[in-house]
């Protein structure tokens, strides 16, 4: 069974994804590799922070918000280097067309350029918390608590 999973874009509409997971001889490899490089430390951090307040939430019943977020003990300004010298980096623009490449959206193949332009152009939130379900699902980052199954 591929895996499922919805995002609501900035309108409040509420997008239903499936994706197959990564083969790791098809770019799989190079996208963890790449992932871990982007952020280093920090951003694992804070992404394992992140997903272990959202689990909490989820159990409750309750939704991540934008005041939890500003309660995270975040070091931003390590994840902020690091992301800045990543992204000067030629592939760092490809990482997310790469990562959605096995996925459709309200059952439209997002390796068709045209169909993720569709889904993303102004919908940047969206495609990021896509992303972040892909990564996750994939176990690019090498989180072994974050879908909260070891708490």
């Amino acid at each position: 069974m591929m895996p499922t999973f919805e995002v609501e874009d900035y309108s409040g509409k509420i997008h239903k994804y499936r994706f197959e997971l990564h083969p790791p001889t098809n770019d799989g490899i190079a996208l963890s590799l790449e992932l871990m490089a982007l952020g280093g430390t920090p951003l694992l951090g804070a992404i394992k922070e992140v997903a272990s307040v959202t689990v909490a939430k989820k159990k409750k019943g309750e939704k991540f918000s934008i005041a939890d977020a500003l309660d995270l003990n975040l070091d931003i300004g390590s994840i902020g280097e690091n992301l800045q010298r990543s992204l000067l980096s030629p592939q760092a623009g490809s990482i997310p067309q790469r990562l959605m490449k096995h996925a459709a959206r309200d059952g439209q193949p997002l390796d068709n350029p045209f169909n993720f332009d569709q889904a993303f152009a102004g919908n940047y939130l969206e495609l990021g918390k896509a992303m972040y379900e892909v990564i996750i699902a994939n176990r690019f980052l090498p989180l072994p608590s974050i879908s909260g199954e070891n708490e």
